[in-house]
């Protein structure tokens, strides 16, 4: 690192990839460092050492620090933004968090309801949709149960698109073969009449 008149005072090799965005706490006592291996760095100026390190789920492009130190912001490739909030250390912050996991309401300030506003953005977490019977035997290459779960009365009845949409892609795989082998006459019938319908 150069400060101005050229002196190389340290240089840093602790990230595996590029950093892209370096940066100085409030009181410039650290430095921050960021890579695309995912890490934020800080160092300690008068040492140089790595005093703390966060692990991020992407490669981060950019970061920042509130000027109260206490809020750090980072900007990910895969364009998730992260805020993350330094704990305190004080007594007192121990008490508020306790209080604030006993809370049961949805939106919580220093432990009161908070109903959010106009212009509040709130960000919702979509629940993964439960796949069905035939997606997850079919998901784990098990085709046998994969064509049993899209000929039960239930799917072929009601959607019988399915159906027919999980016989192409067991035709596709090339795995219908050997989800009809092995049956016997009366579920070989059954899928027979289906077909015919």
């Amino acid at each position: 690192m150069l400060w101005p008149g050229g002196k190389l005072l340290t240089t840093f090799s602790d990230h595996h990839k590029t950093v892209t965005s370096l940066g100085f706490c409030n009181n410039y006592e650290r430095i921050t460092s960021v890579s695309l291996d995912r890490h934020l760095k800080i160092y300690d100026v008068g040492t140089y050492q790595v005093v703390h390190t966060l692990d991020y789920p992407s490669s981060i492009l950019s970061a920042a620090i509130a000027p109260d130190n206490k809020v750090v912001v980072v900007g990910m490739a895969d364009g998730l933004l992260s805020i993350r909030h330094r704990k305190d250390t004080t007594g007192g912050a121990t008490k508020k968090s306790r209080t604030s996991k006993k809370s049961s309401y949805r939106y919580t300030l220093e432990s009161h309801r908070y109903k959010p506003k106009k212009d509040d953005h709130v960000v919702v977490h979509n629940q993964r949709p439960l796949l069905a019977k035939y997606d997850k035997y079919l998901k784990a290459f098990r085709y046998t149960q994969t064509l049993d779960a899209a000929l039960s009365f239930r799917v072929r009845i009601h959607t019988p698109h399915v159906t027919v949409s999980v016989i192409v892609e067991l035709i596709r795989r090339d795995g219908l073969r050997g989800a009809l082998a092995g049956r016997d006459e009366k579920s070989l019938t059954s899928i027979i009449k289906f077909l015919q319908k």
